[in-house]
């Protein structure tokens, strides 16, 4: 399987999630069951790809420090997303400060995952 064609299903399976999370912000509580499933099924799974890729690029190129920083910061944005997503379904006590957090660690995490994806296609950061 080509790497573009990993960073494309990643990427459907990002976009998946963000469809999927907004559905569930805008129809509340019960949550719909399928809806919510399919959304921490599509972020794990996005997750999965997206380190299978990346750890893969790195050890066959030898990507520099810059890529593993985004690559580490990525990683943290993306497990507080999935910890605060994980709290807002069953901590109603601090709701609206989880909700910030999820939304900030979603955003900071995708952001995170696309400049990784590019300097790891443009290789503008590989150590030669």
């Amino acid at each position: 399987m080509s790497n573009v064609l990993k960073i494309s299903i990643t990427g459907l399976l990002v976009i998946i999630t963000v469809i999927t999370g907004i559905w569930i912000a805008e129809t509340g509580e019960p949550y719909n069951t399928a809806v919510f499933t399919a959304h921490k099924l599509a972020a794990l799974a996005a997750l999965i790809f997206a380190a299978i890729i990346i750890i893969g690029f790195i050890r066959k190129t030898g990507a520099s420090s810059v890529v593993y920083v985004f690559a580490i910061a990525t990683g943290i944005f993306y497990l507080a997303a999935i910890t605060s997503g994980g709290l807002l379904s069953i901590e109603k006590t601090l709701e609206d400060i989880l909700e910030i957090t999820h939304k900030i660690s979603s955003i900071a995490s995708i952001t995170g995952l696309a400049v990784v994806f590019y300097l790891l296609l443009t290789g503008k950061f590989i150590r030669k």
